[in-house]
């Protein structure tokens, strides 16, 4: 299991969430 990727993911989600709660 590559940690990297789940990481990757969990950033990703974090950043559509701010966007979302910034509009």
């Amino acid at each position: 299991m590559i940690q990297t990727e789940i990481i990757m993911i969990i950033v990703c989600c974090r950043l559509l969430l701010k966007v979302s709660l910034s509009d």
